[in-house]
């Protein structure tokens, strides 16, 4: 090998300006170390390197470049460097060299090329392009080659985590504003249903905005699902036993043309979650496969043990070391085209007809999954199926296992509505999409009991008070958390119970909370919200006088929940 092919060779005729040595001031066992060097350098660099010509062609290459490129050494020789790259990057890459060999440029860059040829993937190059100088005149150009695939990969990852981020912040935003309102419809939608003497005809007009309102309810929580917003309650509890008691009514929900089997391995931790959580993931992944097996086909829940001894990538996702427990829900459907593959879990992303469903069923899935401190990873192509893939840490303790009785009835209440919508959406179990009427509650004796109610929502404030008022109870309303503060403070006034929405201008609901039980020994507080609920179950733990309600709320809820902590 002509090792005056690895060094800028430099004579008297080099370039003035550099004050570099010449070959003529270096003593030529010197000279011939250097070049020697040169050339060992070259061949074990870890780096790849290639030599290309005045014509593009590549002259000469290290090991490295042969492992990069995935080709041998005589075939990448003598072609042309472009020849390596896919056809619609190869332009980019002999611009940069040309910049070089025509002399505007002594170094220059490419920073993504996508490499050519079956098995290569989405394999993507960085190239950097030097000039050779051989007696003043460029003879050439040193090739230096990175793999950037991997970096790539985390850059769009990292990207798509942002993405979802942000459209969790904005779900999260929205779902807040549309509580309030919806909280408003079903308020006083419940109020003129509690009349014994409506009119007839607007009876069955009101069930049906009630049942609407209700439905737009779930929405706003599935949002808040994804948004990793909604109140969970988190207990050990059994995979296996979960899927057991899910089978049995998956089978009457779906097509009789789909076979459902259940798989388990062995020795399946137990996980922290909340049960009902699960069921609504399990059962919205069975109705998602259902719709991409019109023909039928098979489902299989499968829970496995696994161990990770290192964090490991699934493909967008970086899962951490530790023991979980992995619940594969796979069908033998459709598949999922690999460009949108990325997308489905986005909220309001849906492949369905117009009408067909929400584009929330997978977004709630996503949401409950990270929210319960899992990953979820999918894997599909068309015509071959898709596996969703659930990674739940398994948890540290060993009591108060969920009962898996308790669990399937959860599980049927969820699929009966999934059945009805078509992407697993969830509503209460009184408010099926099949019914949702409401009987007129029973008038019931004076309370005595004095309540303040303290929201800045004008809408939910006057619905709320009177639905207390018509059920016995003293109300005394505040629009913020200063008023509220004062009426708190005069000792003069009987309180029972603080109803506080937990978002206030000035001070907010868990600052009024706070003061309200350090002040009143005996008051009991109801924390009212959708938005940052898991902050007010963390603030209620350990407080037998604190509870939270879920906004937004029916009249039915509302009174019950007051009736509650006051002990009627």
């Amino acid at each position: 090998m002509d090792e005056n092919r690895f060094h800028q060779a430099q004579s008297d005729g080099g370039d003035p300006k550099s004050d570099a040595p010449t070959a003529g001031d270096i003593p030529a066992g010197a000279l011939a170390l250097i070049r020697r060097a040169q050339a060992t350098l070259f061949e074990d660099s870890p780096f790849a390197i290639g030599i290309v010509d005045l014509q593009g062609n590549v002259v000469c290459c290290n090991p490295p470049y042969v492992e990069l490129f995935s080709r041998d050494r005589a075939y990448l020789t003598g072609r042309p460097l472009a020849e390596a790259f896919a056809a619609e990057d190869r332009d980019d890459v002999l611009a940069q060299c040309a910049k070089v060999i025509m002399g505007t440029a002594r170094r220059a860059s490419l920073e993504t090329a996508r490499l050519a040829g079956e098995g290569q993937g989405e394999r993507t190059i960085a190239l950097f392009a030097t000039a050779i100088e051989i007696d003043g005149e460029i003879g050439g150009v040193t090739i230096h080659a990175l793999d950037t695939t991997s970096r790539r990969m985390l850059d769009v990852r990292f990207a798509h985590a942002q993405k979802l981020q942000a459209l969790g912040q904005l779900a999260g935003s929205v779902a807040h504003d549309f509580n309030n309102l919806i909280a408003a419809i079903l308020g006083f939608c419940d109020l003129m249903l509690s009349h014994q003497d409506l009119p007839d005809g607007h009876y069955d007009d009101l069930s049906q905005i009630r049942v609407n309102a209700l439905r737009a309810r779930d929405l706003v929580r599935q949002l808040l699902a994804f948004a990793r917003k909604q109140p969970l309650r988190p207990v050990p509890m059994s995979i296996d036993d979960a899927i057991d008691a899910l089978v049995p009514m998956l089978r009457r929900l779906l097509d009789p043309n789909i076979a459902i089997r259940a798989e388990h391995g062995a020795g399946v931790p137990l996980v922290s979650m909340d049960p009902g959580q699960l069921d609504q993931v399990l059962v919205n992944l069975a109705v998602n496969a259902r719709d991409a097996m019109p023909s039928g086909g098979v489902l299989t829940l499968r829970s496995l043990s696994v161990v990770l001894a290192e964090a490991v990538q699934r493909a967008s996702e970086t899962i951490a070391a530790g023991r979980y427990a992995l619940i594969e829900v796979a069908d033998s459907g459709d598949g999922i085209a690999r460009e949108i593959i990325d997308d489905i879990f986005q909220p309001f992303f849906t492949t369905k007809p117009a009408g067909a469903g929400t584009g929330l069923g997978l977004a709630t899935v996503y949401g409950i999954v990270r929210q319960s401190g899992g990953y979820i990873v999918v894997e599909s192509a068309l015509g071959a199926g898709a596996c969703f893939r659930i990674y739940l840490p398994a948890s540290t303790e060993a009591s108060q296992v969920a009962d898996p009785a308790t669990a399937g009835e959860t599980a049927t209440s969820l699929a009966a509505d999934a059945a009805c919508r078509g992407d697993g959406a969830e509503l209460d179990a009184d408010e099926r999409c099949q019914g949702g009427d409401v009987t007129p509650l029973p008038e019931v004796k004076p309370q005595r009991r004095t309540v303040l109610l303290v929201d800045d929502e004008d809408a939910i404030r006057n619905f709320a008070a009177r639905a207390l008022r018509n059920r016995g109870f003293e109300v005394m309303e505040a629009a913020d958390g200063e008023s509220a503060m004062q009426i708190i403070a005069d000792a003069a006034r009987e309180l029972d119970v603080l109803l506080t929405d937990l978002i206030l201008p000035g001070t907010d609901g868990r600052t009024l909370a706070t003061e309200a039980l350090r002040a009143r020994p005996s008051i009991k507080v109801i924390v009212a919200s959708a938005h940052f609920a898991d902050e007010v179950q963390d603030f209620a733990v350990g407080e037998e006088r604190l509870s939270v309600l879920s906004k937004p709320f029916t009249l039915a809820e509302l009174t019950a929940r007051v009736k509650r902590v006051v002990g009627d």
